[in-house]
């Protein structure tokens, strides 16, 4: 995995809604590298939290650290990232558009989704496998 080196990403922190500091989600790392959207809810802004599965979710952001409760969660808006990935259902291709799937994880879009990232490795195999993506903000497939 090649992440290193690929221009400036731009990270924002929002507090996050839940811990997402263990190994509770799908993803071998938790909820870390998994698509997360904000959510109103505390005096202070907007929480961050895992991007449900609805036709309407659009994940553009991924989160980039594992934070407790009410503490820093870092994600990324723009750039290259890595994100974990499904790829059992239908394989992920470099170029792939890929949209939060189930524990926010990215899955291969369809057309009308809202994409959150495009894929730049593939993916086929392993169910919460990290991959390179480039973060692409609200864009519709």
């Amino acid at each position: 995995m090649r992440v290193s080196g690929r221009g400036m990403p731009l990270d924002v922190t929002f507090e996050a809604n839940a811990d997402y500091s263990g190994a509770n989600g799908a993803a071998p790392n938790g909820y870390q590298f998994t698509f997360v959207g904000p959510v109103a809810g505390v005096a202070t802004g907007p929480q961050a939290r895992v991007a449900q599965v609805t036709a309407s979710t659009f994940g553009a952001m991924i989160l980039q650290n594992k934070p407790k409760l009410q503490k820093g969660a870092v994600v990324r808006i723009c750039g290259f990232s890595k994100l974990a990935v499904d790829g059992t259902g239908t394989p992920i291709v470099v170029g792939s558009p890929l949209k939060p799937g189930a524990a926010g994880m990215g899955n291969v879009a369809s057309v009308d989704d809202y994409i959150g990232a495009i894929a730049f490795e593939p993916s086929s195999a392993t169910v919460g496998e990290i991959i390179e993506v480039l973060v692409v903000i609200g864009a519709q497939f």
